[in-house]
């Protein structure tokens, strides 16, 4: 299975202004289908996003399992390594439930799994962020190479009798003409056979539209409320408080429910709809 990092590997840089737009380079491998029998098909996508973004607003959590697992495991002798590390791990869990709300079962064994990188490659330890290890979506249902081939237009230039640019013009609209048509059938095979069309996230406002978790982060693990989020996000100065948090709560359910994270007790109401 293909190993993708989430986290920029040094080159690039997040700044203050940089609030809202923040690089996650993995978006751009959501398919355009899903298969929807399979439940949620991007969840492990999403929470490989959401503890990029906690590693962004909380460097402790990652850094205490270095340093609180990672480092007294590889200091072990080998025979007792393997029940060591659940000991290390379960105590870990226990501090980050107490000092972070990360709680959940999956943050462990997403931890156990960066750790088995971490063994098979000193590379991986030197990554700034948690990896990816899978971007989380399947399919049931199958469909043969001739159903999805097509030929391209044939390419004829008669030189003597038309300019390049005329024929270039011709054969680029010929090809423009093929692929309409050849996403037209796909889609319609595509749907007959029970698959969606990916939802994509917008926002209204020119922020990261999959900046929902990095408000998440920040909601839960640094305990910030939706008003002081708004506040840290709203570049537009609108001082409509009340919309602004609204906004953000919705958005923060929305994470919290893609990667079935437990949300934090205390004031966390879902915004009432009007």
């Amino acid at each position: 299975m293909a190993v993708n990092s989430l986290s920029a590997s040094g080159k690039h840089k997040f700044k203050d202004e940089d609030i809202g737009r923040t690089w996650i380079p993995n978006e751009i491998l959501l398919p355009e289908f899903y298969d929807a029998t399979l439940g949620k098909p991007f969840r492990q996508y999403y929470r490989g996003l959401f503890l990029d973004a906690v590693n962004r607003h909380e460097p402790a959590v990652l850094k205490s399992l270095k340093v609180e697992v990672w480092e007294k495991y590889r200091q072990l002798r080998v025979e007792k390594q393997h029940q060591a590390l659940l000991v290390l791990l379960r105590n870990w869990a226990d501090t980050i439930a107490e000092r972070f709300n990360l709680r959940d079962r999956w943050i462990v064994e997403f931890a156990e799994v960066t750790l088995n990188l971490w063994s098979g490659s000193p590379k991986w330890f030197d990554v700034v962020g948690w990896p990816s290890t899978s971007r989380g979506w399947g399919y049931s249902v199958s469909y043969s190479d001739d159903e999805i081939q097509a030929e391209m237009p044939a390419a004829k230039w008669e030189f003597l009798d038309e300019r390049w640019d005329v024929f270039e013009n011709r054969f680029s609209s010929e090809v423009r003409q093929f692929l309409w048509e050849y996403r037209k059938r796909i889609t319609a095979l595509a749907l007959n056979k029970g698959y969606k069309k990916t939802p994509k996230k917008r926002s209204r406002d020119g922020r990261h539209p999959l900046v929902a978790f990095d408000w998440l982060a920040l909601y839960h693990v640094q305990r910030k409320s939706a008003e002081q989020i708004a506040i840290k996000y709203d570049t537009q100065k609108t001082r409509i408080a009340g919309l602004r948090r609204n906004a953000v709560l919705e958005q923060v359910h929305w994470a919290a429910s893609a990667i079935d994270l437990t949300l934090r007790k205390g004031k966390i109401r879902p915004p009432q709809s009007k």
